[in-house]
């Protein structure tokens, strides 16, 4: 083995981290999007997380994270990286949509916009962010790369997604799989929604493995688990009934 191999043998489990941050993250902007979302590819051919939606325009996504939420030594890099790449997505021609997504409550290195991201999950447009400074930040980096999406079309989706227990980590996103699970009526919501959740991770996180990008993931299969648990439930709801 070489110096140079040696000297590029760092733990891995920054990077593990932020692939996992990235998988769950699609999970969110999903489901934030079901009811117009046809599709979801993770590492996708332009971006980190692509959503082609019913009408055939796509969201684009870009995905960032920090081991530490209390470190916000590289904040502002992560957004500037990410809208450069997120503005070569939007010349594909068919963008509705640009989300920059982290588990930082200060992606834009502004304290005094804190409180805007500290009741997380949070997606916040453009025309929307809390302080002048945070608009002055985003327009300096989108002048810097010389950028030509519209400003409009920019959201910043921030949620807590830290530390090394399972249950402190998927917190956020268990819970948001949870709501999800209500809408739906499906009894039981959060223990069916641990469960779809654990499935889904499972499930994007293969997606992302396909070296053919083409390869995506439908709403339908995303979505067939918690047809067959439904059927289920109710199937057990009836023969309660029938006891009774």
């Amino acid at each position: 083995m070489s110096n140079n191999i040696q000297q590029r043998s760092p733990n891995a489990s920054a990077v593990d981290f932020g692939w996992d941050f990235q998988h769950n993250a699609g999970i969110m902007i999903m489901l934030m999007n079901i009811k117009d979302a046809r599709s979801i590819r993770i590492e996708g051919a332009s971006e980190d997380i692509e959503i082609t939606l019913n009408n055939g325009r796509k969201i684009y996504a870009q995905a960032k994270s920090v081991t530490r939420y209390d470190d916000f030594s590289n904040v502002l890099a992560n957004i500037k990286k990410s809208i450069g790449t997120l503005n070569n997505a939007w010349q594909n021609g068919d963008g509705e949509c640009l989300i920059y997504t982290t588990n930082s409550p200060n992606p834009l290195n502004d304290r005094m916009s804190m409180m805007a991201f500290s009741s997380a999950p949070a997606c916040i447009s453009y025309d929307e962010l809390p302080t002048l400074a945070c608009k002055g930040k985003i327009d300096k980096i989108y002048s810097q790369k010389r950028c030509s999406f519209p400003k409009e079309k920019f959201r910043i989706f921030v949620f807590g997604f830290h530390g090394n227990e399972d249950d402190n980590r998927y917190r956020n996103v268990e819970n948001w799989v949870g709501r999800f699970m209500e809408g739906v009526e499906l009894h039981g919501s959060f223990y069916w929604g641990k469960r779809a959740m654990e499935r889904w991770q499972v499930l994007f996180g293969r997606n992302a493995t396909k070296t053919d990008r083409r390869i995506e993931i439908s709403k339908e299969t995303m979505m067939w688990p918690l047809i067959v648990w439904l059927c289920d439930a109710h199937e057990t709801d009836v023969w309660s009934s029938n006891v009774d």
